[in-house]
């Protein structure tokens, strides 16, 4: 079997985010076809029980901890190399150590690696610049985070770091969001977009979740080796029997993600009061960790009607009991896996031509698309006045998942691209 260096960007387990269940879903087709060697960022060490079980669940051949720079360096590492010669983004200056750098280099010849696999730009800095034709090295990309910067510049109401934020010392969180908005989001822009184009042309394979943004980077880059894996779902076989509660709507993800808490603010604000004079006692249970300040705030306004669960090992459970999921996705780059969970438990979603970018779907099929918030009221009541549209959605959603992010499918391809 081959070697392969893993090198992520966090540590994965358990799954927290769709990013996250990404990386885990790699380590799974990977099991019986390669040796794993993980490596890992974080600012602390993981307690040691769940490593274990994360090397046992996945068949690690070994772990490996990279503790996040500190304080010092980072400033270091963005003023010399994002501010003064512009040769790396900032969030690769928050994860640049070239101490690190030297060590995970003399890795790839002490464990005799054939491949290295590098999870977004963050990781893949670090080996940029190796040239060794028995290595194969791929850039897992896994969505344009230049994209993600473009559409936060006319977001005025969300946290520009999101769930980044926890990767930084909190003293520079802070200054970044209340004193650097826009000059941050001006400068990192430009500095990932030329990033990722330089990090596609210096690995042998890059990867991203969706369709749309492979076709739009082979065009600009004119190379071909750029692939496309879809996020696999776990497809229900057994019929669930859990009593829905009526009427009630759902929303899941991590909440302090910029587009989550977008959809959210927004969903609450200017959708759920309608919905709700004309549904008194609908229940929206909003799925997932860290609600920021100003969703909390807003939720409390709701209190007999909004259910905030937190992180919850078993979402499947919460979401079948609903009636409808919610996705109001106003701005996000990649594919929205959240999407996909409910479709694969049969449940009728609502979500914008945003929430669908990426995917091989059909509105009044499979999914409900609204172009407007007008649309996305009409649509919830259609659905929750007409039991048949909603269980019709449902069995078309489910089909979709099916045909199209089928686990053994999406491993096989994987597998082919990692050529092994």
């Amino acid at each position: 079997m081959k070697n392969i260096m893993f090198i992520a960007s966090r540590f994965p387990y358990p799954a927290k985010s769709g990013r996250e269940r990404t990386l885990l879903e790699y380590l799974s087709f990977l099991k019986g076809y390669a040796n794993v060697y993980f490596y890992f960022f974080e600012r602390e060490k993981p307690d040691d029980r769940i490593l274990r079980d994360f090397k046992n669940k996945y068949n690690i051949k070994e772990i490996t901890f990279l503790k996040l720079p500190a304080l010092l360096l980072v400033i270091t590492n963005i003023i010399r190399y994002s501010l003064l010669f512009k040769k790396k983004s900032i969030q690769e200056s928050v994860f640049y150590n070239k101490k690190i750098e030297k060590f995970l280099l003399r890795e790839i010849f002490l464990k005799n690696i054939d491949i290295v696999f590098t999870d977004m730009i963050r990781t893949a800095q670090y080996y940029e610049h190796v040239q060794k034709e028995n290595i194969l090295k791929i850039f897992d990309m896994d969505d344009m985070i230049s994209k993600r910067y473009q559409y936060l510049k006319e977001q005025r109401d969300v946290n520009i770091l999101g769930n980044f934020s926890k990767n930084l010392p909190k003293v520079i969180s802070n200054f970044i969001e209340k004193q650097l908005r826009n000059f941050v989001l001006n400068l990192e822009e430009k500095l990932i977009e030329k990033r990722e184009i330089e990090l596609i042309n210096k690995y042998d394979k890059t990867i991203l979740v969706s369709p749309k943004e492979v076709n739009f980077l082979r065009k600009k880059t004119k190379n071909n080796n750029i692939y496309y894996v879809y996020p696999t779902v776990e497809i229900q076989n057994k019929e669930q029997n859990i009593e829905k509660v009526y009427p009630s709507i759902s929303f899941m993800g991590l909440l302090n993600v910029p587009h989550n808490e977008k959809a959210l603010l927004k969903f609450i604000d200017d959708i759920f009061p309608q919905v709700l004079n004309k549904y008194p006692k609908l229940k929206f249970y909003i799925i997932g960790a860290n609600p920021p300040e100003k969703l909390q705030k807003k939720v409390k306004k709701y209190s007999n009607n909004i259910v905030l669960t937190g992180y919850v090992k078993d979402f499947k459970e919460y979401i079948s009991k609903t009636n409808i999921f919610v996705a109001p996705i106003y701005f996000g780059t990649g594919i929205k896996t959240k999407i996909l969970d409910a479709m694969s438990l049969k449940m009728p979603v609502v979500t914008t031509p945003i929430g669908v970018e990426g995917l091989k779907i059909k509105n009044f099929k499979n999914i409900l698309i609204a172009k407007n918030e007008k649309e996305f009221v009409e649509f919830l009541f259609l659905l929750l006045e007409n039991k048949n549209l909603m269980e019709f959605i449902g069995k078309e959603a489910y089909k979709y998942i099916y045909e199209f992010h089928n686990y053994e499918k999406i491993k096989k391809q994987y597998i082919e691209i990692l050529e092994i």
